[in-house]
């Protein structure tokens, strides 16, 4: 939400409320435009980042080395967006898992594992891929 848009529905909003008209959704947008206009994003220029790389501190504290990484990037003119992928996660999605049982009354017959909700896959340094969920 830019911040255009957010001072109107803001403003929006504040009519309704004061006629006692809100529901909860109009509510829900009245909250994001309020964080919107009181923490509006701000993006670190290519020189505010060398700044920060050359001087070593941001906000009083030393960097981070993930924060070095962002900042270097930043300085080196990389896009905000797409900084924080995880290398590690698989896209893909788990339609079926199958496995033999080895113990118990029912050794030796598979067994279809039923997921309630879609897991999460990862990718694990030894190349195998682990399934959460």
């Amino acid at each position: 939400m830019s911040r255009i848009e957010a001072k109107r529905t803001f403003r929006e909003l504040m009519m309704k409320a004061r006629q006692r008209r809100l529901t909860e959704t109009d509510k829900r947008e009245l909250t994001r435009a309020r964080q919107a206009l009181r923490h509006p994003r701000k993006r670190v220029s290519r020189q505010k980042a060398r700044q920060i790389l050359h001087e070593g501190y941001a906000g009083g504290y030393p960097l981070t080395k993930k924060q070095r990484g962002f900042f270097g990037a930043r300085a080196r003119g990389l896009p905000v967006r797409g900084l924080r992928s995880n290398p590690r996660h698989v896209i893909g999605k788990v339609i079926e898992i199958c496995y033999k049982r080895t113990i118990g009354k029912h050794a030796g017959e598979y067994y279809k594992h039923a997921f309630r909700r879609h897991p999460n896959l990862s990718l694990l340094p030894d190349g195998s891929i682990l399934i959460k969920g």
